[in-house]
């Protein structure tokens, strides 16, 4: 009886040795997807994966790794892994990706929405080590799902093989960067178009997007907007003021093959020309007074029968006429 217990003491004992020492599996070390933020897209936490894709802890490698870790990856040649990210807007984005080196990680190409953007891509080195920043330049994407293929092209030759048949790749995370420029919201043109903005400063405009075409030395349309100097020439030469607040205001002008204000700047140009234009209504429009003229018999006899719907006449026809 007590050999049996020594014997399943020993058991029991040696069960969770057996596991304690069996390697940590770091492949295993799974991370809640979040949302990416500041155009920083993990590897192990934002990008959408497929297949044998899977994150790895990199405490163990030393410092560095966003996150202390990674997306890891193993294949044998020829075969590929895709991974997804979204982005909200259209537009041009720059694109940056950081990758970890090994020694027995591979020669891949990858490709963004079907496009190369890295044709031979060597991730070996003899440690393990975080590389370069890998800037991959301007992309123009639309908005929604972007897919990454990464293929395993073939392997250094200095490279160990993976479980003695393939390699792996590491990726850290990857960088957007929106290119695009932004629109001013409608409160802010607003705000910045009503703030003082006076003739000296309308002038320096014109001079930088009108006066190539409309000044002294050059007049099309037989409009000088250069001549225009003192706040009185533009009243008195109401017309071109008023046309010059219209093309503003439209978009017509400047033309499309000579440099463009921006929104702001065409809002303020356009705000001092209509205030320009108004201030003239104002001074010289006179209205005629109005006379009240009183109906005569007929008039007032035809307004009451039919304001009344009468069927025969207030007035005899004497009276009437």
């Amino acid at each position: 009886m007590t050999r049996l217990c020594r014997i399943f003491c020993l058991i029991s004992v040696a069960q969770p040795l057996g596991q304690a020492s069996e390697r940590f599996d770091y492949h295993s070390i799974r991370k809640q997807s979040m949302v990416a933020s500041q155009g920083i897209y993990e590897g192990e936490l934002h990008l959408r994966t497929e297949g044998k894709a899977r994150p790895q802890e990199m405490r163990g490698y030393g410092a560095g790794w966003r996150g202390d870790s990674h997306l890891l990856w193993d294949g044998v040649v020829e075969e590929s892994n895709a991974v997804e990210f979204d982005v909200s807007e259209a537009g041009r984005y720059a694109l940056a990706m950081q990758w970890t080196l090994a020694p027995d990680y591979g020669v891949f190409e990858v490709k963004l929405n079907g496009k190369v953007v890295e044709p031979q891509l060597d991730l070996y080195s003899p440690r393990v080590k975080l590389a370069n920043l890998r800037d991959l330049g301007e992309i123009t994407m639309k908005a929604g799902a972007q897919r990454l293929v990464i293929k395993l092209i073939g392997g250094n030759p200095k490279a160990q093989k993976f479980q003695g048949k393939g390699y792996l790749y590491g990726l850290d995370y990857l960088e957007l960067t929106d290119l695009s420029p932004k629109s001013e919201k409608p409160e802010e043109i607003k705000s910045t178009v009503e703030a003082l903005f006076n003739l000296d400063e309308a002038r320096l405009m014109m001079k930088q997007y009108c006066f190539r075409c409309h000044g002294v030395k050059k007049v099309k349309g037989k409009v000088n907007l250069e001549a225009l100097v003192k706040r009185a020439d533009f009243l008195k030469h109401i017309e071109i003021t008023q046309h010059a607040a219209e093309m503003m205001a439209k978009v017509e002008m400047p033309p499309e093959d000579e440099m463009q204000p921006t929104k702001i700047e065409r809002a303020k140009l356009a705000h001092f020309f209509d205030d320009l234009v108004g201030e003239y209504l104002q001074s010289n429009m006179e209205l005629e007074p109005v006379v009240m003229r009183r109906l005569n018999r007929y008039e007032y006899n035809n307004a009451v029968r039919d304001l009344l719907q009468l069927r025969g006449d207030i007035y005899p026809l004497p009276e009437k006429v």
